[in-house]
């Protein structure tokens, strides 16, 4: 699936929220100094998490503002790092996660410590490798770093989830349009709902995990449909395609069933509605593939079938050999070559591109269908059963305007591969990916 059409979940922390550094702030107390049972006393209330003790003992003053930087020489060592442990379940729920979301998480350590970090979490099997971990630059602010990160991240997706550890944090990611997640490790639930913004509160990972598997499908579908009713609108308007003749205009109508949804054709009642995805270049890739053809034209005039056939064959990788000995059957009735070339080309051509059509929803199309319904169901091997197919196939028999569209779309796709169109591709492959959620979810798997 493309990786726009994944929603995003940002965690605003690895400290108290993946990892637990109750063990690592135990030994550097210990080392400085102080006594087992007032580190436990110390450490056991929640409102001390994020505070460095101050302290006195027969041996030892750490009371003064020096004692910080004493405290992060130790805590900040190599060693001590290592004396960190996953929070419970956050590396069973993460790799599951990672099924269905991007993920970022902003560490709020310094570039310095992350060789050992990442040492750390590949330790304890965090997939690290699938999840994109930012760290701060040495003496870079924390709110600049969180500032640009999170900006550049919302830029390329704007949907998702983000997780925090802090209330005041939710003023401030409230201007974003993510789902706010409260993780109550440092502070209490209580602290969170004074705020007025909606929230959803989480004491462990299993809660996250839930909440985020039961909210996610919601999020995805209502995006979507967002996206193809936005798509729809728009690509009325994407470029006008002028036939230069009958056989042209033949031509297209063979192409695009449906043709007023796909082909352009302006149409004035959408002309004032909201704007919505724009494809470029979808008439240029059809002059060009149309301009191949006439090309080999003259085969057909001809009567060469086989030579046109195995041209089509050789440079669209496409075995055709059933389409040909149906249109020798079909020709071979024709008695007046000359004065019937238009109906030659006309039958020849509408065999082919039947072909291509079949083709192309066939290896896209179904396989983006089948990639949606594989991660609905966690299962990377599923396939789809019968009853959606057999679904599938009386929507087609009915010219669904939905599955008439996705037939467009995947054969755009695959001409968009053979001419090297790198942009369309990307961008039909988003819109067909988003419509088929709409299909699978609303049409193929929906009891009614």
């Amino acid at each position: 699936m493309n990786i726009q059409s994944k929603l995003i979940l940002i965690l605003t922390s690895l400290d108290n929220l993946i990892l637990d550094n109750y063990d690592r702030k135990f030994a550097t107390y210990l080392e400085i100094g102080w006594d087992s049972k007032s580190i436990k006393e110390f450490l056991k209330n929640k409102a001390n998490i994020l505070k460095i003790a101050s302290f006195n003992t027969p041996t030892i003053t750490f009371t003064a503002s020096s004692r910080i930087n004493r405290y992060y020489e130790i805590y900040n060592r190599d060693d001590m790092i290592l004396k960190d442990k996953p929070i419970k379940d956050s590396i069973e729920s993460l790799k599951e996660l990672c099924n269905f979301f991007k993920i970022f998480i902003l560490a709020n350590r310094t570039e310095k410590l992350k060789n050992k970090t990442t040492e750390l979490l590949k330790s304890y099997s965090f997939p690290i490798d699938e999840i994109e971990i930012f760290y701060l630059k040495e003496n870079q602010s924390f709110d600049v770093f969180r500032r640009n990160i999170i900006e550049n991240i919302y830029k390329n997706y704007p949907n998702g989830f983000i997780i925090i550890l802090d209330p005041r944090e939710v003023s401030y990611f409230k201007k974003y349009n993510y789902k706010i997640i409260g993780f109550t490790s440092i502070y209490e639930s209580k602290d969170f709902t004074q705020s007025k913004e909606e929230i959803e509160l989480c004491r462990n990972w299993n809660q996250i995990l839930s909440y985020l598997k039961l909210t996610k499908d919601e999020m995805i579908i209502q995006h979507s449909l967002d996206l193809t009713s936005e798509f729809k609108i728009e690509i009325n308007k994407v470029e006008e395609i002028k036939a230069d003749s009958m056989l042209e205009e033949a031509i297209y109508q063979q192409l695009f069933l449906g043709v007023n949804r796909i082909m352009g054709i302006y149409n004035e009642k959408n002309s004032q509605q909201q704007k919505g995805i724009v494809i470029a270049g979808i008439g240029k890739l059809l002059k060009n593939f149309i301009n191949e053809l006439k090309l080999k034209f003259k085969l057909i005039y001809e009567k060469k079938i086989d030579d046109f056939i195995t041209s089509c064959e050789q440079r669209f990788n496409i075995d055709l050999k059933s389409e040909k000995n149906e249109l020798e059957s079909q020709l071979s009735i024709i008695d007046d070559w000359e004065s019937q070339k238009l109906t030659m080309i006309y039958v020849v051509l509408t065999k082919i591109l039947e072909s291509f059509r079949r083709n192309a929803f066939e290896y896209i199309g179904l396989k983006s269908l089948l990639e949606i319904y594989r991660e609905f169901l966690n299962n990377p091997v599923a396939q789809l059963p019968s009853t959606i197919l057999m679904k599938l196939k009386k929507l087609s028999d009915i010219n669904d305007e939905d599955i008439v569209l996705l037939n467009n779309l995947a054969f755009l796709c695959w001409l968009s591969k053979f001419y090297n169109d790198v942009d369309i591709y990307i961008n039909i492959e988003r819109i067909m990916t988003n419509l088929n959620y709409k299909i699978l979810l609303f049409k193929l798997m929906n009891e009614n």
